[in-house]
């Protein structure tokens, strides 16, 4: 019985006959029959409609509503098969899955969209992944560009660069005008290397960051070490 059901969906799904197949598939209580016809629809109107990219998300959403039983990232895949990475990305918006909705937004190179997303899901694993790809891919002045617009994004690159690669660290507060951070890295780098060229080196360093911080910031870091 159920094997002539899915038959009958099916081939109401091949027709393009959803107006038919979505009522039947609720009347037989056909399991996953629902979903299986709206996410053809959908799949379907992104090839076929000739509406503009608006027009499309809303009908869509408008019929299968904030679902997570239905995937709009495999949806807006579709759109972007067919050149419509607008429309891609208006469908992603109603994505409530984030570990769907990101990487799809990777995939279409929409780093600043993804990294929103991304922080926006409180999933700092995700929040990781989106930065790296960042890294590799944007250029690097995009790439600073996107860290100084989100602080969450240059905090947690900062924290993986400190356990990683102490001169990526260094030439992220650079970038970022961070020179007191800089600096008092330098400082810290100052009291476990033993090495010679490597402490004059640092001392440069940290002469280079006062004179950019100005007489303010000496004033602070005496205050801190006194203790007053």
């Amino acid at each position: 019985k159920q094997w002539y059901q899915r038959r009958v969906r099916d081939r109401l799904v091949r027709m393009r006959l959803y107006y038919l197949a979505l009522p039947i598939v609720d009347y037989l209580k056909i399991p996953g029959g629902q979903q299986m016809v709206l996410s053809h629809w959908a799949m379907d109107k992104v090839k076929r409609s000739k509406e503009s990219d608006e027009a499309i998300a809303n009908a869509i959403f408008k019929r299968v509503g904030p679902s997570d039983s239905i995937s709009y990232a495999s949806v807006a895949n579709e759109a972007r098969n067919y050149g419509r990475t607008e429309l891609a990305i208006k469908l992603l918006d109603y994505e409530p899955r984030s570990a769907e909705q990101v990487p799809a937004l990777m995939r279409m190179s929409r780093f600043t969209n993804a990294i929103e997303k991304a922080i926006e899901s409180g999933d700092m694993d995700l929040v990781h992944t989106v930065i790296v790809a960042m890294e590799a891919n944007q250029t690097q002045r995009d790439f600073i560009n996107t860290l100084k617009d989100y602080k969450v994004a240059s905090a947690w690159y900062a924290k993986w660069c400190s356990l990683t690669d102490t001169q990526k660290l260094h030439d992220h507060f650079y970038t970022q005008d961070n020179f007191e951070a800089s600096a008092l890295l330098s400082i810290k780098e100052l009291d476990h290397n033993m090495m010679l060229d490597a402490k004059i080196k640092l001392m440069e360093s940290i002469n280079r960051h006062f004179m950019d911080l100005g007489n303010g910031f000496v004033l602070r870091l005496g205050l801190l070490h006194t203790g007053n």
